[in-house]
């Protein structure tokens, strides 16, 4: 059995028509004739009608499971990325906690070492220092850093 092939004149609005549908000319044209030739003329149109919403089905699940698989990726991205940010986040709160705790007992040290090493004066000149210590390291203990600190510069 051989091959033949012709060209057809079309409008473009029936063309245009053919691909919202999600048909091409060719294979609407193959389908028609196969068709006519198989089913006569009394059953073509029922065929020919469910042969385009077939290949119309087909067209549409294959692009819906394309979608659902793009889905299911950036879901899976989306979670990776959500998780990467929250550890970044910490790490960073973090680094802002340490990096604050240091400017602060720094500032703590120096009104020590101004206080001669004595508690109540220091507790005095450094309240608010000491304070602001208290959030960020609720077991900070004034005597003991004294302690440490004296320990460290007499060595």
């Amino acid at each position: 059995m051989g091959r033949y092939s012709t060209s057809v004149t079309l409008d473009s609005d029936t063309v245009d028509k053919l691909k919202a549908y999600g048909l091409s000319v060719s294979g609407f044209a193959r389908n028609a004739l196969n068709a006519v030739v198989s089913e006569g003329f009394d059953d073509y149109l029922v065929t020919l009608k469910l042969k385009m919403i077939e290949e119309n089905l087909a067209a549409v699940r294959n692009e819906y499971n394309a979608y659902q698989e793009r889905i299911q990726y950036l879901q899976h991205k989306l979670s990776s990325l959500e998780e990467i940010h929250d550890r970044t986040l910490k790490e960073h709160e973090e680094a802002m906690t340490v990096g604050k705790l240091s400017l602060l007992v720094q500032q703590l040290n120096k009104a020590i070492i101004m206080s001669s090493f004595d508690a109540e004066e220091t507790a005095n000149r450094a309240h608010q220092t000491i304070a602001e210590m208290m959030v960020l390291n609720p077991e900070f203990n004034l005597t003991t850093h004294i302690q440490r600190l004296r320990a460290v510069i007499d060595v």
